[in-house]
């Protein structure tokens, strides 16, 4: 599958949620203006920075100034444009699409970078065994929800939405969670039982 690149530092997309997103660099309006016309999906990608930064710990090599390569694991999304302003900046939100493995990088003469991605299925039942740890977590989410969110139609919305464990685990991960390397380290994850685990033990 064909994607356009779109590398943030220590950032990366749990490909469940709605992801807003400032566009506001040249290459990257271009870019978004492409995927739009083309019905190309955006894979936003945790980004290393350092032009010769190691290919290990699974990251691929970029062309860019700044970054040096990109975590291979990554979320696509199908960009929807809400807002332009004059200046050619724009307010977009990814529709989430896929989760996949960024399996090469060329060059198509854009000032962004292509990539070929694989598509990664997961395992989504949540097993018997996990039904407490999962429990435990909705009570969390649902605490951090209450402080975070004073629209009650806000709260209530997300609340319904977080009754699906694969909703609640990416939520959980994508608004709780505060470490770029957990967040990354999750995604990479692609059982959402041993996700559970992973939230479980960072909520202990």
């Amino acid at each position: 599958m064909r994607a356009f690149l779109f590398p943030l530092h220590k950032v990366s997309y749990q490909a469940i949620l709605r992801k807003p997103l400032n566009i506001f660099e040249p290459r990257y309006i271009r870019m978004i203006h492409d995927a739009e016309m083309e019905g190309v999906p955006v894979a936003l990608t945790y980004a290393n920075l350092g032009q010769h930064a190691s290919a290990d710990h699974g990251s691929i090599p970029i062309e860019h100034e700044k970054y040096g390569s990109v975590r291979r694991i990554t979320g696509l999304g199908r960009v929807q444009i809400l807002q332009k302003s004059k200046d050619g900046s724009m307010l977009v939100v990814l529709e989430p699409f896929a989760k996949g493995e960024i399996i090469s990088v060329y060059n198509e003469d854009a000032p962004y970078n292509t990539i070929e991605v694989e598509n990664i299925p997961e395992f989504l039942t949540v097993m018997p065994e996990h039904m407490i740890s999962l429990q435990k977590l909705q009570l969390v989410f649902r605490e951090w929800a209450k402080s975070f969110f004073k629209n009650q139609a806000e709260y209530d919305a997300l609340m319904h939405a977080a009754e699906d464990p694969i909703v609640l685990v990416g939520a959980i991960t994508e608004f709780v969670i505060t470490s770029p390397d957990l967040k990354q380290g999750i995604l990479e994850i692609d059982d959402i039982n041993a996700k559970i685990d992973v939230l479980l033990e960072w909520m202990n």
